[in-house]
């Protein structure tokens, strides 16, 4: 979920950029694994976003930076409750291993 963040905050940032660019300006496209692409604005103003599952959509770059938004703040919230699972799952367990100690120690007696 990580990596899924820091890719839609790569995208985002990347369309914000183009927002900015005027047609001809040279900008460097971000392909992954720390890997850019020399590219020129076109000007269009569009860009091709995934949708989920394997679909895409041609939308405006204001569009486009608000669905990266929305998908950035999913992720975000999506991340703080697996945190907050994660955390109740360790409290669970340290409860439990307390209490097989104790029941241990109860029988050792």
């Amino acid at each position: 979920m990580q990596m899924s963040l820091e890719e839609t905050l790569r995208a985002r940032e990347t369309m914000k950029a183009m927002l900015i660019a005027k047609e001809g300006d040279e900008l460097l496209i971000p392909v992954g694994a720390s890997s850019f692409v020399p590219a020129k604005a076109s000007g269009s103003g569009k860009v091709i976003v995934g949708i989920g599952n394997r679909m895409s959509v041609e939308k405006d770059l204001d569009d486009a930076v608000k669905f990266m938004d929305e998908g950035v703040n999913e992720i975000s919230e999506a991340l703080k409750k697996v945190g907050e699972s994660i955390n109740e799952m360790e409290t669970n367990a340290r409860n439990l291993s307390l209490a097989v100690q104790q029941e241990y120690q109860r029988r050792q007696q």
